[in-house]
């Protein structure tokens, strides 16, 4: 199972370090190029929780900037750890209140709203909705490489802890 995660993590790494390679060799304008150029005007992030990876299973988050200072994000966990199977779909809408990078979207100190919802696949299959708020601060390294340590508390999930390491286009 820690054998599956750990390779999980570095085929993660290897994608996103083929992905910069590839960008730094197109010389000429192309299709490529456009697609490239039209992802990084939409500021999107995409980025997995190596602490639920580890310890839950397979999860990733997308996140959609707004205008510069907001952003909205959902992510997917699906827990395999557990006596029986779990999906986890969560959301929250952020306020970038401090970036210290300039107006670089998608970084800084972030806060705002939150919703998780559970859904239990096996057994008597129940349904659980929690509610509350988050806190992040997202750092993006060598112009793509994010890492975002945040806190979530919301009822009755109470405090949920996240380490994201991921891309930014």
């Amino acid at each position: 199972m820690l054998k599956t995660k750990v390779f999980c993590i570095i085929i993660l790494m290897c994608m996103s370090t083929g992905t910069l390679k590839a960008q730094d060799s197109l010389k000429s304008e192309s299709k490529i190029d456009a697609m490239l150029k039209s992802l990084a005007e939409r500021n999107v992030s995409l980025s997995t929780n190596i602490i639920e990876l580890l310890i839950k299973g397979p999860n990733l988050i997308y996140e959609q900037s707004i205008n510069g200072d907001k952003g909205i994000t959902v992510k997917m966990t699906y827990d395999i750890a557990s006596t029986v199977d779990m999906l986890y779909l969560e959301g929250s809408y952020r306020w970038y209140i401090w970036q210290p990078m300039g107006n670089t979207p998608l970084t800084g100190l972030a806060v705002g709203p939150y919703l998780k919802m559970t859904q239990q696949l096996s057994g008597k299959g129940t349904f659980t909705i929690g509610a509350g708020g988050e806190a992040a601060f997202k750092m993006i390294f060598y112009k793509h490489y994010v890492l975002e340590p945040s806190i979530t508390l919301s009822y009755p999930y109470i405090f949920d802890l996240r380490i994201g390491f991921g891309y930014a286009f």
